[in-house]
């Protein structure tokens, strides 16, 4: 659902903001573009939990399928028998139009939209991109456009808000398990001493008696 939501979200964003584009062809994607929001939204805070429940398969689909499906589905958005219409041959047009530097920017863009959802819902690891998807996205092993300039011996880290947040609470969680297993363990000593002193009282009772 994501892959599917970002391709017509990234061309309507472009059209929205194209001087030459229809007003109301740049209204209309204002306008679908807020009402999509919330699935894009909904999908990217839910990604995580989703993929923790995954079965086998569905991993091997993220990992090896889904950046194939995502530059099929960028593809076919602009069908092949469209440039017959103007009297261009639609096979070879449609190749070599795939092939634009801009084209290819776009649709790169897309796939770096998901994959930077992946990373911040902890289902890919920057520095460990998978193949696949340093290919389809234009980035290396750490996320990183290849297009991007850096320094010389300068490692470039990124690390998300999200990411942040979620280390973070894994971190309390880790911190906060001993201490709670030892609160707990103190309340059963309680407990024990409480339920041995019952005993005790009744035995002397009984003595007395």
């Amino acid at each position: 659902m994501l892959a599917g939501e970002e391709i017509p979200d990234l061309f309507q964003r472009l059209a929205a903001e194209h001087p030459d584009t229809d007003d109301f062809v740049r209204a209309v994607s204002r306008y679908h573009r807020l009402e999509e929001a919330r699935h894009l939204a909904f999908a990217r805070m839910t990604l995580g939990e989703h993929y923790r429940d995954a079965t086998w398969t569905d991993r091997f689909a993220v990992r090896w399928i889904v950046p194939i499906a995502i530059v099929t589905m960028f593809d076919a958005i602009v069908q092949p028998f469209v440039y017959s219409t103007v009297g261009l041959p639609p096979l070879r047009t449609w190749l070599r139009v795939r092939r634009q530097p801009a084209r290819v920017a776009l649709r790169q863009e897309c796939v770096r939209a998901v994959l930077a959802a992946l990373t911040d819902a902890d289902v890919f690891q920057l520095g460990r991109v998978p193949l696949l998807w340093r290919h389809a996205a234009g980035v290396d092993r750490a996320g990183v456009p290849r297009d991007q300039p850096r320094q010389p011996g300068v490692a470039v880290v990124r690390t998300s808000a999200a990411q942040a947040a979620r280390r973070v609470w894994a971190t309390a969680c880790v911190v906060g398990h001993p201490v709670q297993q030892a609160w707990a363990g103190a309340l059963d000593v309680e407990d024990r001493l409480t339920a041995t002193a019952s005993t005790l009282w009744r035995l002397s009772a009984w003595i007395r008696a």
